[in-house]
């Protein structure tokens, strides 16, 4: 929960960047992935095909912020 939502659970993140096998929702990371969904938090799962253009996009996106 603390990695998700921050050490008290009032600051959450603004991005989880994962990597689960086969990009399955599983073990303690899967509880932190379907936490972090049921806050709309976006996720990005390395193990996903095409998540590290979007991974590019988000780090270029901030750098022009």
């Amino acid at each position: 929960m603390q990695i998700i939502l921050g050490l008290e659970l009032d600051k959450p993140v603004d991005l989880v960047i994962c990597w689960t096998p086969d990009a399955e929702v599983v073990g303690g990371t899967g509880v932190g992935l379907k936490l972090a969904k049921s806050r709309e938090i976006p996720i990005i799962n390395l193990a996903k095909k095409g998540c590290l253009d979007k991974l590019r996009e988000v780090f270029e996106k901030e750098q022009h912020a």
